[in-house]
């Protein structure tokens, strides 16, 4: 009887933005690639639906032309900032300017569904002769066979011999938990919730993002985000023992605070839900866990890879594929996958991420106190000039640098006396209108 096992050199689980891109980086280096997702596309995924400036240029890097194709100009939306909104009401304005991106003369930042997104790039990905794509099978089981490993779908027992697994199928994978040791009681994650609509007063064509800060969801934050074609996407993200602590059911709140708030509930007026809302979790990305081992490696949120700070992951898991395609290459010729051979990756992609991972670290003892996170918010957001600090941080090369700088800390105690000085006259002024 013939064998109907599938073989390949390198498998890749997950069809997502990870798996996608690191699919068309190995094709761009001349090496083929199995590329297996679960799902048949298009198919939806909650996200905060927002390419930042790294996404951007990731994408310009894997093909200049890319991000002006019709596929994607029709799909998108071009954000220019967003406009943060703390609890007590006060807002700025922080814009989206990538020096790095607007010297290669991309976009900065854009809006686009997860939807349209995944199903330009695996469309790209199944047009190119070393990408074979297989949807509709959902790896179940990883087993080791003759020096490699031997994986079997769960509904048809499809089995695919490989010599390398490149995870990229998300938060909680079956696959992570059968090849890796991670202490999975010690986690630290986060949870969110996607909901889309239309005819979204003053943000549907917007070039402006919002984000809100909200008593409903103590650290938690509400992201509304144009994503192309008029199209808003609102999106909650919280920390997981944030959520439990307080009992906050999302889809209630999300209702309420679309019908309460008081610049949302204009906003959403007139709003036409599409479809439910969806839900998704994901690591927060302040752990350090092994992301390699004999025969695969872990990119995406199944390694853990997020911003801990802003919960966006497509940054990180284009990222960490990028740096998992180098450590292929390296290992190519010789066909050297062992553990050995990949402890390498470790090393490399947290240095990458270090400088977020260390701020996700250093934050979480505001991120679990809601009251001291809501006084340092209100204080911070009405600070003149806080949208030009924040700026700098954002796109900063090296934030410790920036944070080590006598002239930042100047300018921090400069705002904070200036708006106590404002602050201070404001009560002379009423005291006095009060006498007189």
């Amino acid at each position: 009887m013939k064998d109907a096992t599938i073989h390949t050199p390198i498998c890749i689980i997950g069809a997502g933005p990870a798996g996608t891109y690191a699919a068309l980086n190995l094709a761009k280096q001349g090496i083929p690639s199995l590329l297996v997702d679960k799902a048949v596309f298009p198919r939806d995924k909650a996200c905060g639906e927002s390419l930042t400036s790294g996404v951007v240029r990731c994408l310009h890097r894997l093909d200049a032309t890319l991000l002006q194709q019709p596929a994607f100009t029709k799909s998108r939306q071009v954000v220019n900032g967003v406009r943060l909104y703390a609890f007590n009401g006060r807002n700025f304005l922080l814009p989206f300017r990538s020096e790095a991106n607007i010297a290669a003369g991309i976009e900065s930042s854009i809006g686009i569904r997860r939807l349209d997104l995944d199903n330009i790039l695996l469309d790209y990905a199944r047009k190119h002769p070393l990408v074979q794509v297989m949807e509709g099978v959902h790896i179940q089981s990883v087993e080791r066979v003759g020096g490699g490993l031997l994986l079997t779908s769960k509904d048809d027992g499809k089995r695919i011999q490989t010599e390398l697994i490149v995870v990229a199928n998300g938060y909680n994978s079956r696959l992570v938990k059968q090849l890796t040791e991670w202490d999975w009681e010690d986690e630290t994650d986060a949870c969110g919730l996607t909901a889309f609509y239309r005819n979204v007063e003053g943000i549907s064509d917007s070039d402006t993002a919002e984000a809100f800060l909200l008593d409903e969801l103590k650290t938690g934050a509400m992201y509304v985000m144009p994503v192309g074609k008029g199209v808003v996407n609102v999106n909650i993200a919280i920390r997981n023992d944030i959520r439990k602590r307080y009992d906050i059911n999302l889809r209630e709140t999300l209702a309420e605070v679309l019908a309460t708030h008081p610049v949302l509930k204009q906003r959403f007026a007139n709003a036409q839900p599409l479809g439910k809302p969806m839900g998704s979790g994901y690591h927060l990305g302040t752990k350090k866990r092994p992301v390699s081992g004999d025969n695969f490696l872990l990119v995406g949120d199944a390694g853990g890879f997020n911003d801990a700070l802003t919960a966006n992951g497509i940054a990180h898991a284009m990222e960490s594929a990028e740096i998992a395609v180098r450590h292929i290459l390296k290992n190519w010729e010789a066909r050297q996958f062992t553990a050995a051979a990949l402890r390498q990756f470790d090393k490399d992609v947290y240095r990458k991420f270090r400088q977020k991972r260390q701020l996700g670290f250093m934050a979480t003892p505001m991120m679990t106190h809601p009251r001291l996170f809501r006084r340092f918010a209100n204080l911070s957001f009405g600070l003149s000039g806080g949208s030009e600090t924040l700026g700098k941080l954002m796109y900063a090369k090296n934030v410790w640098r920036v944070l080590a700088s006598p002239g930042f800390h100047w300018s921090l105690v400069k705002m904070i006396w200036e708006k106590a000085m404002t602050e201070l006259r404001s009560k002379f002024q009423k005291l006095g209108s009060a006498g007189a």
